[in-house]
């Protein structure tokens, strides 16, 4: 059994705000122990141009470095189970300007839990 965290994330705008800022502590003490933290910043646009976000949770967070050619995105899900969730794969992205803008994202899906976000921990220390 784990121990959610914001479930209700997609439901309640401040749960959402407080999972937003969980993810931008996390990840920014894994770059700051791990690699030149002044070198990610936000890449996406992830709200329509009212404010609303085009898809909660996809992403909840994410940063580019475009020293190192990397990219972290973090996709957060609602609980389904009480096991833990979360699954990782590695992406190109491509730009349609030039090759020197092609980068390979990290990105983490899961059920954000205190055990989630432990393993989530791990995986951006190991990619940063």
């Amino acid at each position: 059994m784990v121990n959610h965290l914001f479930a209700a994330f997609e439901t309640d705008s401040s749960q959402y705000q407080r999972a937003e800022e969980y993810w931008e502590t996390l990840v920014g003490e894994v770059l700051r122990e791990r690699s030149h933290a002044q070198d990610w910043a936000p890449w996406l646009n992830t709200r329509f141009a009212d404010g609303r976000l085009m898809e909660p949770g996809n992403p909840i967070y994410h940063l580019r470095s475009k020293a190192l050619r990397k990219g972290i995105r973090i996709i957060q899900v609602t609980p389904t189970t009480n096991e833990l969730s979360l699954s990782t794969w590695l992406s190109s992205v491509e730009s349609d300007v030039s090759n020197d803008s092609n980068f390979v994202e990290l990105v983490i899906h899961c059920e954000l839990s205190v055990e989630s976000a432990e393993e989530a921990r791990r995986l951006l220390a190991d990619w940063a």
